[in-house]
């Protein structure tokens, strides 16, 4: 749960305790049974929750974009994320959960998992056996599931609501990662 979302059920919250304590405490005209009143209460507090949905939305969107964890090497509309820093221990473990998960995400699951595992800088080292042992043969760069020895960029497809987003993962001359990086277009 984001920061903006434990805000927004604090206010939510916060707000429908008197609402509720008003409409439970004026009188109902006559014929009106409380089950009415019960729900014209919910009908009130459901109308105050379609603000507090829009603000946490676009708080969430302005204040935690797509991949806001990364540095951005922005080029038009071409984005490289990577990992400038030494990743802290949450983030590996983060990336070390990603790294089992990969497998059998979904696309918006896998989008997510690519930045822990670009985030945590747990590929590096790994040789590209054990990259597919963990998450499959690479999605069509290059020629299609290329994997071998001559291989030195390969990647997996991780879109979720941009037109392109890749984890691309480079290897060096003794098979292992040396890089890894998300490249998206948006």
């Amino acid at each position: 749960m984001t920061l903006g979302m434990k805000y927004y059920l604090i206010a939510l919250t916060i707000s429908s305790i008197p609402a509720l304590a008003t409409f439970y405490s004026l009188r109902a005209p006559k014929g009106t049974t409380k089950t009415g009143q019960k729900r014209t209460a919910i009908a009130f507090l459901g109308s105050l929750m379609f603000p507090f949905l829009a603000i946490n939305w676009a708080y969430n969107a302005i204040h935690y974009p797509p991949h806001y964890r990364l540095t951005d090497d922005k080029t038009d509309t071409d984005h490289t994320f990577y990992q400038p820093n030494q990743p802290s221990g949450d983030e590996v473990k983060a990336g070390l959960r990603a790294l089992k998960l990969w497998k059998t995400a979904s696309k918006q699951e896998r989008n997510k998992l690519a930045d822990d595992l670009v985030l945590s800088k747990v590929l590096i080292g790994k040789t590209q056996k054990e990259i597919v042992d963990y998450m499959g043969l690479p999605d069509a760069f290059g020629a299609i599931h290329d994997v071998g020895p001559h291989i030195r960029r390969t990647g997996y497809y991780a879109a979720d609501g941009e037109s392109q987003c890749d984890l691309i993962i480079e290897l060096n001359d003794d098979g292992k990662v040396s890089e890894t990086h998300l490249e998206v277009n948006y």
